[in-house]
Order: structure tokens, then C-alpha cells, then sequence
């Protein structure tokens, strides 16, 4: 009873089952984040994978990344698809931006953070993308490709809180 208490008035209750929330996590990083640590190091991982990999395409020269976009159009054309090349390697960024929003909603998620802060940083990070193009001599900046980013982050939030929200609701009870 002195716990509750001692919340209801703000101060600090130094027991297990009660955590003050807090930026700061006296200098041990398995603080930060609500979620299970193995949770939050599995999809900080992933995140960091992820990013990564965007990151090595952004940077690839025009050679590789032709040869890249033309393996996986061919892979492409077998599914249906028709677009031209470049109109490929334009709408690759919408998968490519999914899987990053992906992997920053379920990291935000995993963290106990709201899971719009990882859509948020996935279309940061395809601004971040797109304006690192603008430096590079072989590759330039495209409104359309941003778009795209975004909207491929945005389509992983939305799938990822019909999941969330899907697995809250109980089935209704069918009265006799």
C-alpha cells in the first residue's frame, strides 16, 4: 500500500515491479526500451542490417547497380511485371522502403515506443537516402523515388498496425 502511495505522489518506489520512466539508463544499455532485451536486440540488428543494405545500393556504382536492377527485373518479368528499366529500378523503392519501414516499426514496437516513430525515422532515413545521391557524381536525387520511399514505409506501418491491432481483438461470443 506505501508503493502506491509513494507513485500517486511522484516519488521513486525501488522495487521490480515498477520502473520510472527515463532517458537515462545509468550507463547500462539493457535499460533502454520497454520490450524483452533479446526483442529489442533481434530487431535493433535487423534495423541496423536493413540500413545497411540501403546503404551499400546507394553507394554502389553505376555498373553494379545496373546489373542488380537487371537480375531482379528479369526475376520481376517472370512474376507479370512489364516496366522498363528505369521504371524498375523507380519502383524497387517501394519494396525496399517497406522492409525499412518494417524494420523500424517492429524495432519501435520491440523498444515500447509508439510504433509512428519508426514510420517517422524510415522517411527520414529515405530523405537521408535520397539527399546522400545528390553528393555522389554517378547517381542524383529523385522526388519520385522519395515519394515511392515514402509510400513503401508508410504501406509496412499500416500492415504492421493491422497485424497489431488484429491480434488485440478477441473473438465476439456468440450468445445461445
Amino acid at each position: 500500500m506505501e508503493d502506491k502511495a509513494k507513485r500517486k505522489r511522484g516519488q521513486k518506489v525501488h522495487d521490480s515491479t515498477f520502473r520510472q520512466p527515463s532517458f537515462s539508463t545509468g550507463g547500462d544499455w539493457r535499460n533502454i526500451g520497454e520490450g524483452p532485451v533479446w526483442k529489442r536486440m533481434i530487431t535493433g540488428v535487423l534495423v541496423i542490417i536493413v540500413l545497411g543494405a540501403v546503404l551499400f545500393l546507394t553507394f554502389q556504382g553505376p555498373k553494379e547497380t545496373t546489373e542488380l536492377s537487371e537480375r531482379f527485373r528479369e526475376w520481376f518479368r517472370k512474376l507479370g511485371y512489364q516496366g522498363t528499366a528505369n521504371q524498375f529500378r523507380s519502383d524497387v523503392h517501394l519494396i525496399e522502403y517497406f522492409i525499412v519501414g518494417i524494420a523500424t516499426v517492429v524495432f519501435c514496437k520491440a523498444m515500447g515506443w509508439k510504433p509512428w516513430i519508426g514510420l517517422v525515422a524510415a522517411c527520414i532515413f529515405g530523405l537521408l537516402d535520397e539527399s546522400i545521391k545528390i553528393l555522389l557524381p554517378t547517381r542524383e536525387f529523385s522526388a519520385v523515388d522519395l515519394v515511392k520511399d515514402f509510400i513503401g514505409a508508410g504501406i509496412a506501418f499500416e500492415v504492421i498496425m493491422l497485424i497489431h491491432t488484429g491480434k488485440k481483438r478477441k473473438p465476439e461470443r456468440q450468445s445461445i
